[in-house]
């Protein structure tokens, strides 16, 4: 579970619930190399493959996941046919390709 803050800040849970745990995911299901990013607990229904195609949708809270599923078919889909996951956002956002504690953003201080 996510370390809730207060009504509006939802704290991000590195270490295998966050997205920032996507790349090296996605690499240990193509290649067997590595370990997985994201819990194994997570990826009970995931096994080595080809292929892996991920569906990324910014700002689409779980609430609206678990709100929306049964109405539309897209989702409902990918819930029984594929892996569905509820993860944290990182900070810094992803746009540099680097997680939180390789940014080195000088005087950036996180207070837990």
């Amino acid at each position: 579970m996510s370390i809730v803050l207060d009504d509006r800040f939802i704290c991000p849970r590195y270490n295998g619930h966050c997205f920032a745990d996507l790349p090296a995911t996605i690499k240990w299901i193509l290649t067997g190399q590595g370990s997985p990013g994201l819990d194994p607990a997570l990826l009970t229904a995931v096994g080595p493959c080809d292929t892996v195609v991920l569906f990324f949708i910014d700002s689409f809270g779980w609430r609206f996941f678990e709100r929306y599923q049964d109405r539309y078919p897209f989702l409902s889909d990918i819930g029984r046919g594929g892996s569905v996951n509820r993860l944290t956002a990182q900070f810094p956002s992803t746009h540099g390709g680097l997680t939180p504690d390789e940014v080195e953003i000088p005087l950036l201080l996180f207070y837990f």
